[in-house]
């Protein structure tokens, strides 16, 4: 057949296929193939005709195999395109994608059909979400486009589409949309809202890239192209309010309201438009329109984020302080997501919601509330200065003071009215009214639209009101401090705390209740979880009779129903006293039961609970009520040093007032003498300067009412000055002369320490001072010769250093006594005269006397246990443990701590029935730390009671504290100047150990290398041990053989400690033949013989192992200390020879012996797990009898019994108390810091979950994510 032939042929089938004759077309086609297999056009045709006789794998093979003849002919692929097209299925348009990209080629030169198939190919790409195959032939098809804008559109829409189902990829081709949507813009014949739509999503593009200075200008420039584009509008609108955030009273421009109006006629129902609505609100203080238009802008568009801040700043000016911190946590949690409309940092929008939530915190009385706040401003990391002035305000509302000193320095730069007002406030609560008074005066003239300014003004005054003794200066601070309170009501009428004190002026000025009660419920209505406002309107409200009590008790109900647990204790107090009131008792029972929760130390709830108990008829539990009052005042009595100069201070401003109404009275100036006597106690370090009227110290002031700091020494000296003028006006009252005596006597005492601080002895001052004590004590006891305090504090002050006198304290006492012979004071003052003496049995008369006289009188007791001290009597210590029960006076802490210390150190007592009774039984580790706790509070200058302390601290296990201790005794020592004393050098060894001990070995080096040449063996083995920690290995062994040149009493020890550094540093040898040099001495270490029998037992030398294991069962071990290692070896020595069933017997026969040693229960039970795993139901038995024996044991023996408990298959709820399961997730409540517990937790978890899965044969997926969960902390720890 030649060529002329089968295009004949071709024809007729052409036409074959055209008149629908499909067999024949087939027919003529395949004796076209028969001579000619690789004819095109028949294969073309014959597929053409099996698609149509419906055989489609037939028409493809012939199809393709016309591709493979001619790939570059179009005609087969066409067919083939036509087919899958037609015959869709997902394996189908799988196929089409190659077909498409090779029509794109075969159609270059005819550009509608190569546009055609473009769109097809992109189509199917982005449905098969082949993006990096799409996004090319989409920028093909942009360019191809041309000037149709509908179809541009269209085409970035769809490419839009595909990229944000694909955000994963979608960020690498961030910048070709960008790029095609600016070019889209360009484009002046868009329609509106197409235009609407490119310019919000370019933006939109835009703000994921994070270039602020691009996206600023870009946005700039389509306002410009596009002035009346409502989105455009709405990013230049938002660019503003974005940039506002964090500010408390943002400012616009004219341009910006211009812009807002544009968009209201253009866009009335844009989001942005309320948002910017609500900013002019608040602007006019309109909060609450303002709140309903931010809702109405979220609600609108969710994703303005700024919305979530200025909403909270309109609920902050409302004081809505639940809604604020709903607000912004809503905030928050919303800026976390990457989808929002932000033109500034996630950072700036979730500090300013921090910043509103803290400064709502300030009016929250809660500290855990504040202490909160502070933690999270401080983890913000930020610069702010709003930041820093909120962090000052909340130390000063915790009463930090330092701390907000701190915060105001590093605003020192600033002179703003915020950072004046700021100084002003923490002035005013360390009590200097006036500086701070002017400080606020200044910040009020420069801001006079602050309602906060104004409020603190008005506070000040009102301070002053009360620390002003003149009536007139008082009245005039009262018409200020109203006047301030009602200007800043006017500015914020949505602050509690304006009309609170609008409130107090109306009631404790002009008495005007009903006003007061107008103001109080007022602040009550907008604040009525302010525990201050609720009584005051409470208290208000039963004063006035009003209303009726049954009213009042509904209110105080609807209160405390309303609070949460522990709060509104003063509603639950009242309400309990109102049921008092009705007989109620059992009502009034449960109200002061709910007032004590915040408060369990409040005696005065204890006792109104105690009186209900007794009107119930309850009196056991009156008892115990009554007791816990007086077990609650004795908790206050202890060391409050710092709270009785806020007391004094507060004291001597209001006698003073008293004083200048009437200096006619002795009783006033009396008062004021003892304010400022009772303040000897408090030790100078505690000490700050009080601030005292300056008409107090100095007669002809020219402001009198101004006030002036006064150290210790002056304050005393002014209380001298006070009793002066008491004795002028009445100078026949001996207890004057005697108060004034005493006040001398203490400013002496003061005065010599003062001299004995700066290392100068004492002065002619003093002697004076002294003598002028006892002139002035004679003069009392002159005046009432019969008064036995008078004789009592002559005999005190003959007894001092300066002028002791032992005969006239004798003569003294002895008259006290004569005259009042049942009291117990001069019977305690004439035994410690004896005891100064070493008149031990005198003194012992004496002070049985007191005793006899009143049993709980410390001084007398404390005397009684320094006679047993100097005699060397054991009940020493017991008498100075029963004198810190009794009282806190600060001879009794020194001493049992002393005594405590002693007995630790003194080896030889540590088998004693004394030992066992004072330092196991009775705890007095602890009791002796609570008690030089309480000594170094009073007493900071005792070098030796730190170190005590420090001792105490390290024994009970708190290293840390001891450590402070230590560092804290070691200052005082350098203060002293007595450098390289043997003292210091011993309390240097003990904070190197310490910090040794804390890991801190570069710290605990440097300690030891300031010793130097000076270290005692004990410290030389110290420093050995602390380079061995730290890896220092050579040098340990170094030192240790220094310490074995010191003494011979412990070679043995010391070689042992040398050999485990030879260890570490690979010599094993060396090590071995030290620790057989140290097992042949008398008394070889013990710890050595194990170390040895262990090396043995690794390097399978049965014959030394042997050796090392007779030698050990040899060694005398009475308390049982090595039992359990010793009895571990020998059975390792079987174990090591495969003898597992002798190992394990041996254990048993040594629990035969001391079947009481929890140790062996659990090593028995370990072999058993290692060794012979088929009993472990054994083993875990042999736990559970060791915690009975033990139950310290509990921590360290749960890992095995889970263990054991799971090996033996007890892992579910049925083996009841054997329960592997259990007591894995037991052992991992009371530890979930131990890494073990939760080791031990995830096997017990898995097979709870095996178990699960096969009873109800369905995976337990939450028990699963459990597991996995645990197992991924785990490998974060391990990592």
């Amino acid at each position: 057949m030649d060529n002329k032939e089968i295009k004949s042929k071709l024809k007729a089938a052409r036409e074959a296929l055209k008149n629908k004759n499909y067999e024949e077309a087939e027919n003529i086609c395949k004796v076209i193939l028969d001579f000619d297999e690789k004819n095109y056009n028949a294969l073309v045709f014959r597929a053409v005709a099996n698609v149509e006789t419906k055989h489609a794998e037939e028409a493809i093979s012939y199809y393709k195999q016309a591709i493979e003849i001619n790939p570059d002919q179009v005609l087969a692929w066409q067919g083939l395109c036509s087919f899958y097209e037609k015959n869709s299925s997902s394996n189908n348009k799988t196929e089409l994608i190659p077909i498409y990209e090779k029509l794109q080629v075969l159609y270059e030169s005819e550009k509608d059909k190569q546009l055609e198939v473009l769109k097809k190919y992109v189509a199917l790409c982005s449905e098969f979400g082949f993006v990096e195959k799409a996004i090319p032939v989409y920028q093909k098809l942009l360019c191809l486009s041309g000037e149709s804008s509908t179809e541009s559109v269209k085409l970035l829409q769809d490419m839009s589409q595909l990229l944000n189902k694909h955000k994963d990829i979608s960020e690498q081709y961030g910048n070709v949309l960008i790029s095609n949507y600016r070019k889209a813009l360009d484009n002046k014949d868009l329609p509106a809202d197409d235009k609407k739509w490119l310019a919000a999503n370019y933006i939109f593009s835009l703000l994921k890239n994070d270039d602020q200075e691009f996206l600023l200008s870009e946005i700039s420039q389509l306002k410009d192209s596009h002035p009346d584009n409502s989105t455009v509008i709405e990013y230049c609108l938002l660019i503003e309010l974005d940039s506002k955030i964090g500010y408390l009273v943002p400012s616009f421009d004219d341009s910006f309201k211009k812009l807002m109006e544009k968009l209201a006629t253009i866009d009335e129902s844009s989001a942005v438009l309320s948002i910017c609505r609500g900013v002019y609100s608040i602007l006019s203080k309109d909060y609450k329109v303002a709140t309903e238009h931010f809702r109405e802008g979220l609600e609108r568009d969710p994703l303005l984020f700024c919305a979530h801040y200025y909403l909270s700043l309109s609920l902050y000016y409302l004081h809505d302080k639940n809604l604020v911190d709903k607000a912004s946590n809503i905030g928050i949690k919303a800026s976390q997501k990457k989808t929002g409309r932000l033109t500034v940092s996630v950072n700036q929008l979730t500090t300013g919601l921090y910043l509103l939530q803290a400064k709502m915190s300030l009016e929250n009385t809660s500290l855990g509330v504040l202490n909160n706040m502070v933690k999270l401003l401080i983890d913000t990391e930020s610069s702010n200065i709003e930041i820093q002035i909120t962090l000052a305000y909340l130390y000063i509302k915790l009463e930090k003071y330092q701390q907000a000193e701190e915060c105001v320095e590093k605003l020192a730069e600033s002179e703003s009215a915020e950072v004046v007002a700021l100084k002003g406030w923490l002035l005013f609560h360390q009590g200097n009214y006036e500086v701070a008074l002017q400080k606020l005066l200044a910040a009020v003239s420069e801001y006079p639209e602050s309602s906060k300014f104004l409020l603190m003004l008005g506070r000040i005054y009102w301070q002053l009101k009360d620390s002003h003794t003149d009536n007139q200066e008082s009245s005039n601070y009262s018409e200020k401090s109203f006047k301030s309170f009602l200007q800043a009501a006017k500015l914020d009428p949505y602050n509690c705390e304006i009309f609170l004190y609008l409130g107090h002026f109306y009631l404790h000025v002009q008495q005007d209740k009903e006003k007061a009660r107008k103001c109080y419920q007022k602040a009550f209505n907008l604040d009525p979880e302010n525990s201050d406002v609720g009584a005051a309107f409470c208290d208000i409200m039963m004063d006035t009779g009003d209303v009726g009590d049954e009213s009042v008790l509904e209110y105080l109900k609807s209160v405390t129903t309303k609070a949460g647990p522990g709060g509104a204790k003063w509603a639950w107090l009242r309400l309990g006293l109102k049921y008092l009131k009705n007989e109620d008792p059992n009502n009034a029972v449960i109200s002061f039961q709910a007032a004590l929760r915040p408060d369990p130390l409040d005696f005065h709830i204890w006792e109104c609970l105690g009186e209900a108990y007794i009107n119930r008829g309850s009196y056991t539990a009156a008892l115990k009520a009554f007791t816990k009052v007086t077990e609650a005042k004795s908790f206050i009595s202890r060391f409050l040093d710092k709270r009785i100069l806020d007391a004094c201070e507060e004291a001597i401003c209001y006698l003073t007032r008293a004083a200048s109404q009437r200096p006619d009275l002795s009783c006033i100036w009396k008062m004021l003498g003892d304010a400022c006597t009772i303040l000897n106690v408090v030790d100078i370090n505690n000490f700050r300067k009080l601030m005292v009227p300056c008409k107090l110290t100095t007669a002809n002031a020219p402001n009198p009412e101004n006030k002036i700091s006064l150290h210790k020494i002056s304050i005393m000296e002014l209380g001298s000055k006070c009793y002066g003028k008491a004795i002028k006006c009445f100078p026949e009252c001996s207890s004057l002369w005697h108060d004034l005596g005493v006040s001398f006597m203490y400013q002496t005492k003061e005065i010599e320490a003062m001299y004995l601080r700066k290392g100068q002895h004492k002065s002619v001052e003093v002697e004076r001072k002294a003598q002028k004590v006892i002139e002035i004590l004679k003069q009392a006891v002159t005046l009432d010769p019969q008064n036995f305090q008078h004789w009592n504090a002559l005999g005190v002050a003959a007894c001092t250093e300066v002028v002791y006198n032992p005969r006239l304290a004798q003569h003294c006492f002895a008259k006290a006594i004569q005259l009042d012979s049942n009291n117990v004071v001069p019977w305690t003052n004439l035994g410690a005269l004896y005891l100064r003496n070493q008149n031990l049995l005198l003194a012992h008369e004496a002070f049985s006397v007191a005793q006899s006289l009143d049993p709980n009188y410390v001084t007398c007791w404390i005397g009684q246990a320094f006679i047993a001290d100097t005699v060397g009597h054991d009940e020493a210590m017991d008498l100075f443990r029963h004198t810190t029960e009794l009282g806190n006076h600060v001879e009794s802490l020194i001493g049992y701590g002393h005594w405590v210390c002693s007995m630790l150190l003194d080896e030889t007592k540590h088998d004693t029935s004394l030992y066992r009774y004072n330092i196991e039984r009775m705890s007095v580790v602890p009791a002796a730390c609570d008690a030089l706790s309480k000594y170094t509070e009073r007493i900071q200058d005792s070098a030796v009671a730190f170190n005590m302390y420090g001792l105490l601290l390290e024994r009970h296990g708190l290293h840390s504290m001891a450590e402070k201790a230590f560092s804290k005794a070691i200052d005082l020592l350098e203060k002293e100047k007595n450098e390289n004393s043997e003292f210091q050098l011993k309390v240097q060894c003990n904070l190197a150990r310490i910090l040794s001990t804390l890991g801190d070995f570069k710290g605990a080096l440097d300690q030891y290398k300031i010793i130097g040449s000076n270290l005692d063996f004990g410290g030389t083995c110290g420093l050995a041990l602390t380079l061995f920690k730290a890896g220092q290995f050579y040098e340990s062994y170094q030192e240790y053989s220094k310490a074995l040149q010191m003494t011979e009493e412990f070679d043995s020890q010391v070689m042992t400690a040398q050999a485990i550094a030879l260890l570490n540093m690979g010599k094993i040898k060396e090590a071995v033949k030290l620790l057989m040099t140290g097992s042949q001495m008398s008394v070889p270490s013990v710890e050595g013989l194990k170390a040895l029998c262990a090396i043995a037992l690794i390097r399978a030398d049965h014959v030394l192992a042997s050796a090392v294991v007779q030698e050990l069962t040899k060694i005398e071990d009475p308390k049982g200390d090595h039992l359990a290692d010793i009895t571990w070896l020998c059975a390792a020595e079987f174990f090591a020879k495969d003898e597992v069933k002798a190992g394990c017997n041996y254990i048993r026969r040594t629990i035969q012996k001391y079947p009481w040693k929890a140790s062996l229960w659990i090593l028995l039970a370990k072999a058993i797990m290692w060794f012979a795993p088929e009993d472990t139901q054994m083993a875990s038995t042999c736990v559970l009898y060791a915690q009975q024996l033990d139950e310290s044991l509990n921590k360290d023996v749960a890992p095995i019994l889970v263990q054991s408990l799971l090996a033996a298959g007890l892992h579910c709820a049925r083996n009841g108390n054997r329960n592997g399961f259990s007591v894995a997730q037991k052992a991992y409540h009371v530890h979930p810091d131990d890494l073990s517990s939760m080791l031990n937790l995830i096997p017990g978890i898995h097979a709870g979950a095996l178990i699960k899965q096969c009873v109800i044969e369905k995976a337990p997926d939450n028990l699963y994510f459990t597991e996995m969960m645990f197992l991924d902390h785990v490998l974060l720890e391990l990592s």
